[in-house]
């Protein structure tokens, strides 16, 4: 890790990840967790105009707020499903 620089985290890890939080403070490393890409949003926008399609169908379940443990259980164990919406 470069003094000063960004560790990213990106998607879902199936185990523990043993991190020191010193090594983080004395680097002056900032530590960030992200699920998806930023740079996407385009690509998809253009493929959808040429392409179009109806978003919903790559929901695979609706679930309350209050299960959203089972809601990424559900992501990580299940490969059919594809989006899981929490509901507030």
């Amino acid at each position: 890790m470069r003094k000063g620089g960004q560790v990213v985290l990106a998607g879902f890890c199936d185990q523990d990840v043993p991190i020191n939080p010193h090594t983080l403070v004395m680097r002056a490393v900032e530590l960030k967790a992200v699920l998806g890409y930023h740079d996407d949003f385009g690509d998809v926008v253009r493929f959808l105009a040429r392409r179009p399609f109806d978003p919903r169908e790559l929901i695979t379940a609706v679930l309350p707020l209050e299960d959203a443990a089972g809601g990424f259980r559900r992501v990580l164990e299940d490969p059919q499903s594809i989006r899981v919406l929490l509901q507030p």
